[in-house]
């Protein structure tokens, strides 16, 4: 049979899957779908997305997967099955941007939590939701055409079992009380429209958080710069044109319109408590706030004076290669080269450096710039950094050697 859903062009493949139609109307909660009937003996070119249940396993296929992948349970293939959809989103809308983050409502704007796998962001956005916050994603958002709101797919958030063993109660009940679909391994949740942002519905971006979840220690809310968490989001964005110029402007653009936090935290209802604090109506401006730069060495910090005369034999120097694109945010430099689908982050001493290399300069002198800008360095140290640096600059082509 094949399935389409609301918004996506691209079809899906289900052949010997009834039993995960049940399943998989659970996760896809408001995000609509509905059985096509074939037209024709080749309706079946229409579907990007191809699962088949053979021998007790399901396998799934898709444009985005290298190859296929088996599942054994139902969960695990409607889990697979809501990842691939999630790439047909991106692929359909390549000028979007879709970020890999949680998300949840405070205030009528959205607060970001970009980390990767394993960081704790749909336990902590499960337990904002049971904290009355609604919750927009836990793992994929888009964003809308303009940049200013993440739209939500409506999915059903997956925790995974066993349950974090620190949780307090009101965690727990709350999971208990919207138990849906679950296997060994994973476990979604059912909620209803106050506590999960429907298909389609839209909400203001407002702040960006990165998790840094510990064993022990307190809970504590600290700003974030602007480069910091600008890397973060073009690590979490996988759309299509997730790496060219266009999409770090976009990324960038963002970025100054939002708040940047990091939560670190090793209790999870201490961590919700002051989430839901800080992004409360009360706390209204932290929608503008703005973070400092980050502190340490600046890019002024660093100078170096080349001798127009020198009796020497010359050293090899470097020097930009011509072309190279420079954003910066804050003390942070994002490097892209012409026709590459790739950008290149220099952290604030990395993007002095980059500034030295407006004018031919040796490793010797840069060498000697930043001894100078940081003297209590250790000299070998320093020495191997800026040799590290150069290399990686000259092998993406960011950097070239000249005659003088």
């Amino acid at each position: 049979m094949l399935i389409a859903l609301d918004g996506l062009t691209a079809r899906v493949s289900l052949s010997g899957c009834d039993a995960l139609l049940a399943p998989l109307a659970a996760v896809l909660g408001s995000w609509r779908f509905w059985i096509v009937e074939p037209l024709d003996q080749g309706a079946d070119s229409a579907a990007a997305i191809s699962l088949r249940c053979a021998e007790g396993a399901y396998h799934i296929t898709s444009p985005w997967l290298e190859e296929p992948v088996f599942e054994r349970s139902e969960v695990g293939a409607v889990f697979s099955l809501a990842a691939e959809l999630a790439c047909s989103v991106a692929a359909e809308r390549p000028d979007r941007l879709c970020f890999h983050c949680a998300a949840v409502e405070a205030d009528g704007h959205l607060v970001l939590f970009p980390n990767s796998e394993n960081a704790g962001k749909s336990t902590l956005a499960t337990r904002l939701a049971a904290r009355g916050l609604r919750l927009f994603a836990d793992d994929v958002l888009p964003i809308s055409q303009d940049g200013r709101e993440g739209v939500s797919l409506g999915i059903a958030p997956r925790l995974r079992l066993p349950l974090p063993i620190g949780a307090g109660a009101p965690f727990h009940a709350f999971v208990a009380t919207h138990r849906g679909p679950c296997d060994r391994e994973f476990l979604y949740l059912a909620l209803p429209a106050l506590h999960l942002a429907q298909h389609g519905q839209a909400a203001p971006l407002g702040a960006t958080v990165l998790l840094d979840r510990r064993r022990s220690g307190a809970t504590k809310l600290m700003p974030l710069s602007r480069g910091r968490a600008l890397r973060q989001l073009i690590i979490q964005n996988f759309a299509p044109n997730g790496t060219s110029l266009a999409t770090l402007d976009q990324l960038r653009s963002l970025i100054e319109r939002t708040a940047c936090f990091t939560l670190i935290y090793s209790d999870l209802d201490e961590a919700a408590e002051i989430v839901s604090d800080r992004f409360s109506a009360a706390q209204a401006p932290w929608r503008q706030q703005r973070t400092d730069a980050v502190h340490g060495g600046s890019n002024h910090d660093i100078r170096v004076e080349i001798d127009s005369v020198s009796t020497r034999p010359r050293a090899t120097c470097f020097a930009q290669a011509p072309g190279v694109t420079l954003r910066a945010v804050e003390n942070d430099v994002f490097l892209v080269k012409p026709g590459a689908a790739a950008i290149f982050h220099l952290n604030p001493i990395a993007a002095g450096l980059w500034r030295l290399l407006e004018q031919p300069t040796t490793l010797a002198a840069a060498t000697d710039a930043l001894r100078q800008a940081f003297p209590d360095a250790d000299a070998r140290k320093v020495k191997r950094d800026v040799r590290v640096l150069f290399g990686a600059l000259q092998e993406e082509g960011l950097i070239r050697m000249t005659g003088h």
